[in-house]
């Protein structure tokens, strides 16, 4: 099944399209990486990355090329990954990366009140262990002097008696 010329034309311009957004995902898990320093998660973010831009071009080739992968469209999506890289990537960086720091710096106060009630709760409770653990050790001594007492009457009882009976 042959393709006619404007319909290679529309196929190439839309492969260059997906170049460009192949492109603004590269720099979008670039900042995420970047801002997010593991290894793990670096490694994470590469392999979606490969993932999401294959299943994009194969996806592609299935509705533009009626399931024909052409050189074409792998030239056209090089070639808009690489104007975006050229033309609109350092932009792209310089605004991500406030857009990043904002957010964390968002995060941040908005996670003050939540890391102070946390705060406030483990120095409560640490109170309250300290409270009931003096609880416990002073009804140890009440209980212990208390059979102590009882231990005493008993044996003076017992004195007594022996001395009368």
């Amino acid at each position: 099944m042959e393709i006619s010329i404007s319909g290679q034309a529309a196929a190439f311009g839309g492969a260059v399209v997906l170049g460009m957004a192949a492109g603004l995902l590269y720099d979008l898990f670039r900042i995420l990486r970047v801002r997010a320093a593991r290894r793990f998660f670096s490694d994470g973010l590469d392999l979606l990355f490969w993932v999401a831009v294959t299943v994009a071009l194969f996806s592609y080739a299935l509705l533009a090329g009626n399931g024909q992968l052409r050189i074409f469209m792998i030239l056209g999506l090089s070639i808009g990954a690489f104007l975006y890289f050229i033309l609109f990537s350092s932009f792209m960086l310089r605004l991500g990366y406030k857009v990043a720091d904002f957010l964390v710096v968002l995060l941040h106060f908005l996670s003050i009140p939540i890391v102070t009630a946390w705060n406030f709760s483990k120095k409560t409770l640490e109170k309250f262990k300290n409270v009931f653990h003096y609880f416990t050790k002073w009804y140890r001594i009440k209980h212990t002097l208390c059979s102590v007492m009882k231990n005493r009457r008993r044996l003076d009882k017992d004195r007594r008696q022996r001395r009368c009976g």
